[in-house]
């Protein structure tokens, strides 16, 4: 394992206090975004609005900490910069879908990045403000894509990791209206692609010059674990508020439900006018049973795993890359109730 300074504490999963949480996240707070995404920025928060500021601060401050060593300097800040337009791009799908439940908004959007698909602006019941401003943001951010050297060589792979996105919404969406047909199993195999890890490394891909291709399918392989870490960690800290937001598709709800903790009867209750208590019962009875420590585990199960392909690539530093991984897990943490 690479030697590196972490920014909170030791260890990934010890909880943060004091000094050691605020630094960060005042750092979070005070970082600038690139004066190019401001303005997206503030239409975002105009006609979706639906996340803080600070997400996208928080998301930007870390991607230097899990870039892949094979990108360059003089394309850093490049890769960093698209990997933002695509995390703005992939939300305002999520909102759209989750969080609006306007599906045929998110049909028609989900459809931007495939050439072979055209997007109906005429459909009813699009939003076509949003449905225009996704497409705005997906344009800018295929215009950052395609500046990298090597963005037409992975260009299949990009499509492939997109289309593993939108389906992890689309499942979000089916999940949500048919609770008594989630499972954990689905919800794990689904739901992490929604993090988008493999489209934050294929952007990396586009802009490393040296990657060599003999590696592709191992990091892909320890990818798959990362991103798994990443997806817990949003898991574990936002299931509290998507509960009371009455969306059921994080893998401790899963858990819950699947393990007759909750019931699919409690969930829908919830939703209803009034159903402050039922929310409530729902997030005691998850806490009582420590569910978050069964992902918790499974986090250091996923990371001893993905360790363990440390110096099997030639061209890409595993290590470095985990590392920045296990930032992220900290900054999770710190960040309970920010995002």
């Amino acid at each position: 394992m690479n030697t590196r300074e972490t920014e909170s504490t030791d260890s990934p999963l010890a909880p943060p206090t004091g000094e050691q949480s605020s630094a960060p996240l005042e750092r979070v707070q005070n970082h600038p975004l690139p004066e190019h995404v401001r303005p997206l920025v503030d239409s975002y928060e105009t006609l979706i609005g639906d996340r803080d500021r600070f997400l996208w601060k928080w998301a930007h401050h870390l991607f230097p900490k899990f870039t892949l060593s094979t990108v360059p300097p003089e394309y850093a800040e490049h890769s960093r910069d698209a990997k933002l337009l695509g995390l703005l791009f992939v939300s305002v799908l999520d909102d759209v879908a989750e969080k609006h439940m306007e599906w045929a908004t998110f049909d028609e959007a989900a459809k931007l990045p495939f050439e072979h698909q055209s997007t109906n602006y005429a459909r009813e019941g699009v939003d076509r403000d949003a449905l225009a401003f996704a497409s705005e943001v997906w344009d800018q951010f295929s215009a950052r894509l395609r500046d990298g050297p090597r963005s037409a060589e992975f260009a299949d792979i990009v499509q492939f990791d997109l289309k593993q996105v939108v389906n992890a919404m689309d499942y979000s969406y089916l999940a949500n209206q048919n609770l008594d047909a989630v499972t954990e199993s689905e919800v794990q195999t689904y739901d992490a692609h929604n993090m988008m890890l493999f489209g934050f490394v294929d952007v990396d891909l586009a802009y490393s010059p040296e990657f060599d291709r003999a590696d592709l399918a191992t990091l892909r392989r320890v990818v798959d674990r990362a991103q798994r870490m990443v997806r817990i960690g949003n898991w574990v800290t936002t299931w509290e508020r998507e509960v009371a937001e009455g969306d059921f598709t994080s893998g401790v709800v899963a858990h819950a439900l699947e393990h007759e903790l909750v019931s699919p009867e409690q969930l829908r209750a919830s939703r209803a006018d009034g159903g402050e208590h039922e929310v409530g019962a729902i997030i005691g009875t998850i806490h009582d049973h420590d569910v978050e420590d069964v992902f918790l585990r499974q986090w250091t199960e996923e990371r001893d795993a993905a360790r363990e392909f440390e110096g099997e690539l030639a061209s890409v530093d595993v290590g470095s890359y985990l590392d920045g991984i296990e930032t992220v897990m900290e900054y999770h943490l710190m960040s309970r109730g920010l995002k």
